[in-house]
């Protein structure tokens, strides 16, 4: 399934280091690949804000708590990743093609770098749930 570079994409923050909330902005680590070198996304054009908050209690209810970060899919084309939808659940997808580099150091700085670019490019949805 094709992604518009329009799309409005959420990230669930799912650790309270993830944002900087005295200054409202997300940090790169809240999007750095898991050991599946995947970072899970939802699609959430057309939601409120609310809707959005809903999506995150519903698929991750223990760590929603810290609030998501709210980008457009075209940050990503900013970056060498793509994204692919993945569902169940609904609205899901995956942020793939992180850096496989052999060297450890290297595949960690391009990782840093390209979680860099999308915490810039994105904002922070607080959580007001609950």
């Amino acid at each position: 399934m094709e992604i518009a570079g329009d799309e409005r994409i959420a990230r669930v923050l799912r650790r309270s280091q993830d944002v900087a909330k005295s200054l409202g902005r997300v940090k790169y680590q809240a999007f750095m690949p898991a050991p599946d070198h995947e970072t899970s996304v939802f699609r959430v054009t057309s939601l409120s804000d609310n809707e959005i908050r809903e999506i995150a209690y519903a698929n991750v209810p223990e760590k929603a708590k810290n609030g998501s970060a709210i980008f457009s899919a075209s940050a990503i084309r900013k970056t060498e990743l793509s994204m692919q939808a993945i569902e169940p659940p609904p609205r899901h997808a995956n942020i793939i093609n992180w850096s496989m580099d052999e060297d450890p150091q290297i595949r960690k700085s391009k990782r840093q770098l390209a979680a860099s670019i999308l915490a810039e490019e994105s904002k922070w949805l607080p959580d007001q749930l609950g």
